[in-house]
């Protein structure tokens, strides 16, 4: 089972305002109960066998998921042996519980891909069979450089454990796997500069090391995601550039572990929205962030770090056409404050809400102009060293800092309540 678990705003327990299960994920993926026929195989490739100057290497799995409980599998990926013969190794295992029914997997070879797909009799509805696939990278010094690793399977779960090589760009997708991503933890983390992963209907859970875009979608399941930029980068400049979570009807968790990340400014995007799922978020903010969904609930924290100049301005955008939103916004980190900017003196934020709740606290070093408004409900405002307020029953406008170029605009667009907190939540205690 994956866990992953986050704290609510009133319950602060760690300096991470989490609490995580740190342990290795475990996919207990559907095994035959009975086996009495097995096969076994083994592939080898070197990259350097791949067509033109860029590397590639591809492994598709292409069984019918609609088969149901008659056929399970699970693919990991993970560091070799230095002593393989192949940079690559794949190792096919297949086990039934028909003395036949394991001839009906079959697979093709090219110097740089492998594929698989099952094609069952109908004469007995009873069998089991089981496909583990375990592919193995071969150790090098110095790391190995992979342009495209790509994998993709309609059945099996996928586990992408840690292992040091450097890849441009990793593509995975389960159809109706579980997805376990474990490249950014460990010894030997892997470095991939883009990630572009997805699935219909598995949960995906990960450790990502944040470098280059990060792309994690999902139809119906849900994705956790924990962001680990310095297990994999210790002693090196972060360049995040795009973090973008999606899902269709899955919940979405994704929480930054701070111990980890580098002080410095970061300027990457982070979008993460669902159409009908709820989002839990405790993030890092870049040049803009934006939190959505059309019925699900968000609650997010975000955390700025510094600008280099103060003309650098961001933004901030959260929608919820029909559900609530809480956002915290904590100060930025001080020990950069002394050669840099803060970036909440030019940060511009909006905030929807349709029919439902929205809870902001904006922190002390936030200076700028906001406008709240609510078409029919109510208004609860604290706020602190304000320089200009007007207040209504279903309004507030307010300038805390004249000159100040942050703003805020909050809008509860049909019923609900607004709760604002302007300048007091002191984000450093």
């Amino acid at each position: 089972m994956l866990y992953w678990n986050a704290c609510p705003p009133s319950h602060t327990t760690t300096s991470d305002r989490c609490l995580y299960d740190t342990n290795p994920a475990t996919i207990n993926y559907a095994r035959c109960e009975s086996i009495i026929s097995s096969e076994a195989r083994t592939f080898g490739f070197n990259i350097s066998d791949s067509d033109g100057a860029k590397t590639h290497w591809r492994l598709s799995d292409s069984s019918n998921s609609t088969i149901g409980d008659r056929l399970s599998g699970i693919i990991h990926v993970q560091g070799g042996d230095v002593d393989q013969t192949s940079d690559i190794e794949v190792r096919l295992e297949i086990n039934s519980s028909s003395a036949t029914d394991y001839k009906n997997v079959i697979y093709n070879e090219s110097a740089t891909s492998l594929s698989l797909d099952y094609l069952p009799s109908d004469d007995d509805k009873d069998i089991c069979t089981e496909i583990k696939v375990m592919i193995y990278f071969r150790p090098q010094s110095p790391v190995r450089l992979l342009d495209v690793l790509e994998i993709r399977s309609e059945t099996m779960d996928l586990w992408i454990h840690d292992w040091a090589w450097q890849i441009n760009n990793l593509i995975t997708h389960t159809s109706h796997g579980e997805y376990t991503y474990e490249g950014g933890k460990g010894e030997d983390p892997l470095h991939p500069h883009n990630i572009d992963s997805s699935s219909t209907a598995g949960v995906m859970w990960g450790w990502y090391g944040c470098e280059g875009t990060m792309k994690i979608h999902s139809d119906s399941g849900q994705i956790i995601l924990m962001l680990v930029p310095r297990y994999t980068f210790i002693g090196k400049r972060m360049r995040p550039e795009l973090i973008s979570v999606y899902t269709v009807s899955g919940d979405i968790n994704v929480a930054a572990l701070w111990a980890y990340w580098p002080q410095q400014p970061f300027t990457h995007r982070t979008n993460i929205h669902s159409a009908y799922g709820n989002i839990v978020a405790e993030i890092p903010h870049g040049s803009s962030t934006s939190l959505a969904s059309i019925s699900g609930n968000i609650s997010a924290y975000l955390r700025p770090f510094a600008a280099l100049s103060p003309d650098d301005t961001s933004t901030i955008s959260t929608t919820t056409p029909y559900g609530n939103t809480v956002l915290y916004l904590f100060n930025a980190g001080r020990e950069l404050l002394d050669e840099m900017y803060d970036p909440l003196l030019s940060t511009k934020s909006s905030h929807y809400v349709g029919t439902g709740d929205l809870y902001l606290r904006y922190p002390f070093s936030w200076f700028g102009s906001m406008d709240a408004t609510v078409k029919e409900g109510s208004i609860v405002f604290n706020a602190s060293a304000l320089d200009e307020v007007e207040e209504g029953d279903v309004f507030v406008k307010a300038v805390r800092g004249r000159g100040a170029g942050s703003r805020m605009e909050a809008v509860v667009a049909l019923r609900g309540v607004m709760d604002v907190t302007l300048g007091i939540w002191d984000t450093d205690d």
